[in-house]
């Protein structure tokens, strides 16, 4: 018994140490392939040397080919973070055959070198840096549309300057990554694309602006007998206009655009009428602009919103036709541009008149607007009111007199609106009627008796 004891315990000893030497040794087992590769009898770094050359071959093969209007991008793996996963694999076929037992091992290296076993890497990529870098082209391709401008320039010979709207372009790169991904999917690495374009239409084009920018109506008004001061407070008031382009729908406030006719802006002082007498106010005299612009603009065809007549017919204009504005308290001109397109005010002095142009879509046929003032009928002047100067602010004596303010007449008007085409009449049509209702003077007397000497 003690002899066989120790046969089998030499034996043991013996068929151990075999087993131990033929399994755990640092290489791969013989019939173990990856990507075809033999790996029997190598290290884990021989192995992971030889495999990498072999997939790094293939990896510098991979190729996408992008290509428009003689422009070409070449994407390589890199771009697409592109790798096999040889590290994993390595790691999965070194194991293999050394996870059981030392005779559970040893069965499994000899099952090993009998029928082999084979893995294959797995080409792996990231699909966002691939769908980013095909932005990125997408980007470089890109051509925003411009849309053609015109530029109004009113004090100068040429007034409209048009430059030419501009083509974008659109490359829908992005369109082609499924198809990169099938192809991968598929085993093709290198792969060709002829990308294809979309033209962009700008919004505006230079031959919208045909017909749009001609002048329509130029009026103007007499200043050869305003003083300098309200001459000037008159043209000042009309420049804030100068170059305004008033687009579809949009309103225009007289005071809004000029802002407070204030002496610290230059305004100066000159006369506007206040209670059916004039005073001196900063600013005065700027009636007579809005009254101006007023009547270029019921020319051009625009909408009148807000206006107020003055409470005495103007000089410079008929009667019917005059518009009053006041900062504080509010009186305003407000007005609409109705029409399709925009349109462009020009202001100006000349000749001691003071002029707005309208430039814009003119009316069809040589189209023009007049307007016509009719008087219907004139309303004596009462006589004035006589008050009894006691403070002697503006007489002393009995025998004196002054007249704060003058009675005038009233009168009633009709304004008419009148078409013309080609030069001839084609319609006719009440615009407005007024009545600027009489005004009763008042006329201070003194109350004191003159000693005589």
């Amino acid at each position: 018994m003690l002899i066989q004891f120790l046969f089998l315990s030499a034996f043991s000893k013996e068929a151990y140490h075999y087993l131990d030497q033929t399994v755990n040794v640092n290489t791969y087992y013989n019939g173990i392939y990856i990507d075809d590769i033999n790996l029997g009898g190598l290290t884990i770094d021989e192995a992971k040397k030889q495999l990498s050359e072999a997939r790094n071959t293939n990896l510098d093969e991979f190729e996408i080919k992008l290509e428009y209007d003689n422009k070409l991008w070449l994407l390589d793996y890199k771009d697409i973070g592109a790798s096999y996963d040889i590290e994993e694999k390595l790691n999965q076929a070194y194991q293999r055959g050394r996870m059981g037992s030392l005779l559970q091992n040893f069965i499994a290296h000899k099952h090993i070198n009998s029928v082999g076993y084979e893995l294959e890497t797995e080409f792996f990529y990231d699909t966002v840096q691939l769908s980013d870098r095909l932005k990125e082209i997408e980007e470089e391709l890109y051509i925003e549309p411009k849309d053609a401008t015109i530029e109004f320039k009113p004090d100068a010979k040429q007034k409209f300057l048009i430059k030419n709207e501009h083509n974008g372009l659109h490359v829908e790169v992005s369109d082609i990554i499924t198809e990169i991904q099938d192809n991968i999917a598929n085993g093709i690495y290198n792969m060709h694309f002829n990308l294809e374009g979309e033209v962009l239409n700008p919004s505006v084009r230079a031959s919208d602006f045909i017909g749009k920018h001609e002048k329509i109506v130029t009026f103007g008004t007499d200043l050869s007998r305003s003083a300098e001061g309200r001459t000037f407070n008159i043209v000042k008031a009309a420049s804030e206009f100068n170059g305004m382009v008033v687009y579809p729908g949009q309103v225009v406030s007289f005071n809004d655009t000029t802002g407070e006719r204030h002496p610290s802006k230059g305004y100066k002082n000159a006369p506007m009428i206040s209670n059916g007498r004039f005073v001196d106010v900063p600013g005065g005299g700027v009636s007579q602009t809005s009254t101006t612009l007023y009547n270029t603009v019921i020319r051009a065809g625009l909408e009148v919103l807000r206006y107020k007549r003055h409470s005495i017919p103007s000089s410079y204009i008929e009667m019917g036709l005059d518009t009053t504005v006041n900062y504080n308290p509010e009186i305003d001109l407000e007005f609409k541009n109705t029409k399709d397109s925009p349109i462009y005010i020009r202001s100006f002095y000349k000749d001691k008149k003071v002029f707005f142009e309208i430039y814009g879509e003119p009316f069809p046929n040589n189209g023009e607007l007049r307007f016509r003032s009719e008087l219907i009928e004139t309303i004596e002047a009462p006589n004035p009111t006589i008050r009894k100067d006691t403070e002697g602010k503006y007489v002393q004596y009995a025998n004196e007199e002054f007249a704060y303010r003058e009675s005038r007449p009233g009168y009633k008007v009709k304004v008419y609106k009148e078409l013309y085409e080609n030069g001839e009449l084609v319609d006719s049509s009440l615009f407005d009627t007024h009545y600027y209702r009489p005004i009763t003077g008042i006329t201070y007397i003194g109350v004191k008796e003159k000693k005589e000497d």
